[in-house]
């Protein structure tokens, strides 16, 4: 359904910003449908890969190479919508970005009203149940 792209980079191009990984291979051929990015991405892609002089410029590129999420917290994209405004082409990039989040949310059913009802419940219903505490006893051995 959806992959994380990587700290690494392929002929000199980092993964956040290789809109032939993202958007051909990962989406085309093997079929995934949501891009991701990782905590603190955007600093390997300013003082790692050296291709971005500020967090506005690598998410302005991530978007556009095809990455939809910023994981585990939101930092740099949201940094890029005064930087990205009335560019031409981002709106279509939003567009399609917004449509593979909720597309890929229904197909995971959260939309469905059972899983709203259970959601605030299940956590604890995890954590804390016997198998949980057995696997985690086992795990301390």
């Amino acid at each position: 359904m959806s992959v994380m792209a990587s700290y690494n980079e392929i002929d000199g191009v980092p993964s956040h910003a290789n809109k032939w990984l993202l958007e051909k291979v990962l989406r085309q051929e093997w079929g995934f449908k949501v891009m991701s990015s990782r905590l603190l991405w955007h600093s390997a892609m300013q003082d790692l890969h050296h291709v971005a002089g500020e967090k506005a410029d690598a998410a302005r590129m991530a978007i556009e190479a095809g990455v939809d999420l910023e994981l585990p917290d939101p930092d740099a994209i949201p940094a890029a919508g005064p930087a990205r405004s009335g560019k031409k082409g981002c709106r279509s990039h939003d567009r399609q970005s917004v449509g593979r989040k909720l597309k890929a949310q229904i197909l995971l059913g959260l939309f469905e009203e059972s899983l709203r009802r259970s959601r605030a419940r299940r956590p604890v219903r995890i954590s804390r149940s016997i198998e949980n505490w057995r696997q985690k006893q086992a795990a301390a051995r």
